[in-house]
Formats: C-alpha cells, sequence, structure tokens
C-alpha cells in the first residue's frame, strides 16, 4: 500500500472507533425516560403524569376541533387547514407553505 491509502485507512478506522465510542458512551450514560421517572418521589411522579395526561387531552381536543372545522368546510379531504403538527419547528412553517406555493 502507498503512504497515501494507508493515511486514509488509518483515519477511517481512527474516526470511525472515535464515532463508535461516542454512540456507546451516549448510550450507556444517559438515562432513559423511564428510568429517571422511576427515580422520583410518588408525587412527582403523579404530578407528571397528571401533566403528561392534561396536555394529552387538550391536544385531543384541539385535534378534534380542527377536524370538525374541515368536515364542515366544502373542501376535499385531503386539503386539510389549521393543523400544525406539535413536532414541527415554528420557523419551519412559513418555509414550507412558501415551498408549497412555488410548486
Amino acid at each position: 500500500m502507498s503512504s497515501t491509502t494507508n493515511k486514509i485507512v488509518q483515519s477511517v478506522v481512527w474516526g470511525g472507533g472515535l464515532i463508535g465510542l461516542g454512540v456507546l458512551l451516549l448510550k450507556y450514560t444517559v438515562p432513559t425516560e423511564e428510568s429517571l421517572r422511576k427515580d422520583l418521589s410518588p408525587e412527582l411522579q403523579r404530578k407528571a403524569l397528571d401533566f403528561e395526561s392534561d396536555a394529552r387531552r387538550a391536544e385531543t381536543a384541539r385535534i378534534l376541533a380542527i377536524i370538525k372545522q374541515n368536515a364542515e368546510s366544502d373542501r376535499p379531504v385531503w386539503d386539510v387547514r389549521g393543523f400544525e403538527p406539535p413536532t414541527a419547528a415554528p420557523s419551519s412553517a412559513p418555509a414550507a407553505e412558501e415551498s408549497s406555493r412555488k410548486v
């Protein structure tokens, strides 16, 4: 092997090893949500559960209101308006609307 090829192979092996080490460290050192909840006091566990159920109910009510509005309109079924997925970032929404208008 030439010197250049040897250096490239060596760089790829060391880089892959470092990335693999980082993934393993992340996997074994970051606690899961389940283990964090298990370590909470019973009072805090109840509060977290209540908060999640309240948020879930509010989100479900919001989605049902949007479905009712869309059902009453004359638009086709696939033309859904007013629904923003909870995972969408607010700054990316205008860019998506802008790109769909150009098409």
